[in-house]
């Protein structure tokens, strides 16, 4: 069977669900997610009936995507298995039906409709439709902020979101400004980030947006168009909320980041403890390549990845190369008993949960790793996904230029 189109049958039936357990996640969100007409009383019954009925017909999608999951796992060939899921869409058709919800009215409902849509049909043609319909109906009412998250996480590759987001930039609402700027800056810097890190991925980007679009997010002014958009969130929205956050402080940590984290900044000065409460300094492993590596035992991920983060650690023993953590535990003791034990071979800063060194480098998912040459340049930082296989060679492909006294070059794992 081949994977690629074990999920494009998959995709075809409903993108943004491959997996059985992402599904289940989004089930029980709906009725939190999708019911405050519900609870608000001022909208009336009228609103009520609507949110019930959102909720209703989000719970008939998954339902129907679970079922089809199920049916397309259990064929018999790739043949079978594209056939079911394209039978399931095209007959059930669920984004029409929500879109046809969506415009019946407008009211918090119709939002919610809306955004359920660019989440989960991403293939449809009525993410479009939706897309406008908020930008004509929706600018100014409460939900924008989750609406442009979503915009955002979903269609960097799509400039339906810069159309929304310059529209959002020009709302009456003073929130609705604050979020569609701050989200105009995210969006750029992560389509600036993922074209550096990789020719593959620059190309994805070429392909979708264009070589003229892509070369201006590479330049300098660029750079300095995603600095003046966080400038602007920090200094004119600092009073507005980024969900649980001040949006102004979030703004100063992606300008932070944009000139001191991104590939080819110069690594951030990071002092701090080890375990054993010593004083660790990144700046005194110059000359060396510089792993850094944020991980932590409540992290499923990076235990599994631990074993052969170890090996190749000690594969690399007696070179000019070290590996170093940022432990996000808060009891010292899980560091000092991994350590002890061997089960963990470097050496690492005891940060804590949501500590000093992990907030100054913004990190929001752990693990997060960069790679650091042996001027304290940042060569590769990883993005939602750490890949050994890439990173490994790449690593050694420094430590050798080290070795052989060549001047390394700008390049990407």
């Amino acid at each position: 069977m081949q994977i690629r189109t074990f999920v494009a049958a998959l995709l075809v039936f409903s993108i943004g669900c491959s997996e059985s357990s992402k599904t289940t996640v989004s089930v029980p969100e709906a009725p939190e997610q999708f019911s405050q007409a519900t609870k608000d009383p001022t909208e009336g019954d009228a609103a009520n009936a609507r949110s019930l009925s959102l909720t209703k017909l989000i719970e008939d999608h998954e339902a129907a995507k679970n079922a089809r999951i199920a049916e397309v796992r259990l064929a018999a060939d790739d043949a079978e298995k594209c056939e079911i899921a394209h039978e399931a869409y095209s007959k059930q058709d669920f984004p029409q039906k929500l879109f046809d919800f969506a415009i019946a009215a407008d009211d918090e409902a119709s939002l919610d409709a809306c955004r359920y849509i660019i989440n989960e049909f991403t293939i449809s043609k009525l993410r479009y439709s939706a897309i406008d319909h908020v930008v004509k109906q929706h600018l100014n009412k409460m939900g924008m902020d989750s609406f442009f998250l979503a915009l955002v996480h979903h269609y960097a590759h799509d400039t339906a979101a810069d159309a929304c987001l310059k529209a959002g930039m020009a709302a009456s609402s003073n929130k609705t400004r604050a979020h569609a700027t701050y989200q105009l800056a995210l969006l750029h810097l992560q389509r600036r980030d993922w074209c550096l890190d990789s020719a593959d991925s620059r190309q994805h980007y070429i392909d979708s947006l264009g070589m003229d679009v892509v070369s201006h997010l590479l330049s300098e002014n660029g750079t300095d168009e995603i600095a003046n958009l966080l400038e602007k969130v920090i200094t004119e929205y600092r009073g507005e909320q980024y969900f649980d956050y001040s949006i102004a402080e979030r703004a100063e940590q992606s300008l932070f980041t944009l000139k001191n984290l991104e590939v080819g900044c110069k690594a951030p000065a990071v002092v701090g403890k080890d375990s054993a409460g010593r004083e660790l300094k990144l700046r005194d492993q110059q000359g060396k390549v510089v792993v850094v590596c944020f991980w932590a035992h409540w992290c499923g991920i990076c235990m599994e990845s631990l074993p052969r983060e170890t090996a190749f650690v000690t594969s690399m023993k007696n070179r000019p190369f070290i590996w170093l953590g940022v432990n996000g535990d808060d009891d010292i003791e899980l560091l000092k008993k991994a350590e002890s034990s061997a089960k963990v071979n470097f050496q690492s800063w005891h940060d804590g949960r949501e500590g000093a060194i992990a907030t100054q480098w913004n990190i929001w998912g752990f693990p997060t790793l960069f790679v650091i040459d042996h001027e304290g340049i940042i060569r590769f930082k990883s993005r939602g996904h750490v890949d050994l296989d890439q990173i490994f060679p790449f690593v050694e492909e420094l430590v050798s230029v080290i070795e052989s006294d060549r001047k390394p070059g700008i390049t990407k794992p």
